[in-house]
C-alpha cells in the first residue's frame, strides 16, 4: 500500500509558492529597469525633439503611450510660455500646415521661417499713421512689397500689399496712396498654383460699384499672406474663404473671365523665386510659365 508522504507535499506547495514569488519579483525588477530607463533618457522638454528610449518587445504599447502623454505635455509647458504674440503666430502656422501641407510645393520651405508680418516697419512709416486715420486700417497683419500681375498683358508693377485686421489693401509704395481697399468680407476665394511659386489670386465678390474685380500679385511669402488672410476673414465672417489649390483657376474682370494656367518648367529642386515667370496672354487665356 502507496501513502502520501507528508514531507513530500510540503515541500511541493513551498516550491510552488516560491516559485511564484521569484517570478513576481523578476516581472517587477524588469518593469523597474524599463522605467528607470526611461526616466534616465527622456528627452528636452523642446516639442521638436523627437527622440525617445528603446525598449522590449512587450513594453512597445506602452512605450508609445508614454511617450505620447509625454509629449503632450511638454507642449502645454511650452504653450504656457507663450505670450498672446506667440501663441498667435503658431495659430498662423498650424493653419498654413492644414491649408498647404501636401499640397504646395513651397510649403515644406516655409516651415522653419518665422512669420515676420510688417516686412518693411510700416508701422513706423509717418504717411502710413496718416492714412491709417483716415481709412480706419490701423492695426498691421501683414506688409511688404509684391509685383501685381497687370491682367490685360501679363506685365508687372511693384506694389505694397498690407493685410489688416479689415481686410486688404493695395498700396503705390512710393506715395502710400490707396489703390485697392478690400474688405475682407468681399474675399469669396483665393487661389494658389501647386508649384513652387509666389502667385496668389484673390477672387472679388461682385460689387456694383467696383471696378476692379479680381487680382493677381506675386510674393516671396504667398504662404504667410494666405495664412493670414484666411484668419482675418474667419474672424470677421465667421467662416474662411475657399482656398483653392490648382494649376488652373478663373479670374473675373468685370463683364469677362481670364481663365490662368500655370505651368511650370521648374525642378523641384531649383530655388524658389528666382527670376519672375514668363507670361504670355491671348484673348481670355493667360499663361504663366515657372
Amino acid at each position: 500500500m502507496i501513502t502520501n508522504n507528508p514531507f513530500n507535499n510540503t515541500h511541493t506547495i513551498y516550491f510552488l509558492r516560491s516559485t511564484i514569488i521569484i517570478q513576481r519579483h523578476i516581472k517587477h525588477f524588469i518593469i523597474r529597469k524599463f522605467l528607470t530607463n526611461i526616466y534616465n533618457n527622456l528627452p528636452t522638454s523642446s516639442p521638436i525633439d523627437n527622440r525617445w528610449p528603446s525598449c522590449l518587445k512587450c513594453f512597445i504599447e506602452v512605450n508609445e503611450e508614454l511617450k505620447r502623454i509625454f509629449h503632450k505635455w511638454r507642449c502645454y509647458k511650452y504653450r504656457q510660455k507663450l505670450d498672446q504674440i506667440e501663441c498667435n503666430k503658431m495659430h498662423e502656422k498650424a493653419i498654413a500646415s492644414t491649408i498647404f501641407k501636401d499640397k504646395k510645393l513651397s510649403y515644406a520651405r516655409s516651415v522653419p521661417h518665422i512669420f515676420c508680418g510688417d516686412y518693411i516697419k510700416l508701422r513706423q512709416n509717418p504717411k502710413w499713421l496718416k492714412m491709417s486715420h483716415e481709412t480706419y486700417e490701423h492695426y498691421i497683419v501683414f506688409a511688404d512689397i509684391v509685383h501685381k500681375i497687370n491682367r490685360s498683358d501679363g506685365s508687372f508693377v511693384q506694389k505694397l500689399l498690407v493685410v489688416t485686421t479689415k481686410g486688404l489693401l493695395i498700396i503705390d509704395y512710393r506715395t502710400l496712396e490707396a489703390k485697392y481697399i478690400i474688405p475682407a468680407f468681399e474675399i469669396i476665394q483665393i487661389s494658389l498654383s501647386p508649384f513652387s511659386d509666389g502667385i496668389v489670386a484673390f477672387n472679388i465678390k461682385p460689387h456694383e460699384k467696383s471696378q476692379k474685380g479680381d487680382f493677381m500679385i506675386i510674393s516671396n511669402h504667398a504662404i504667410e499672406i494666405t495664412s493670414k488672410l484666411y484668419l482675418v476673414i474667419l474672424n470677421i465672417c465667421n467662416k474662411p474663404p475657399i482656398i483653392s489649390i490648382s494649376p488652373k483657376f478663373q479670374l473675373n474682370l468685370l463683364n469677362t473671365k481670364l481663365n490662368v494656367t500655370v505651368i511650370s518648367e521648374r525642378s523641384p529642386i531649383d530655388e524658389i523665386f528666382a527670376q519672375l515667370p514668363k507670361i504670355s496672354k491671348k484673348a481670355n487665356d493667360m499663361n504663366i510659365i515657372i
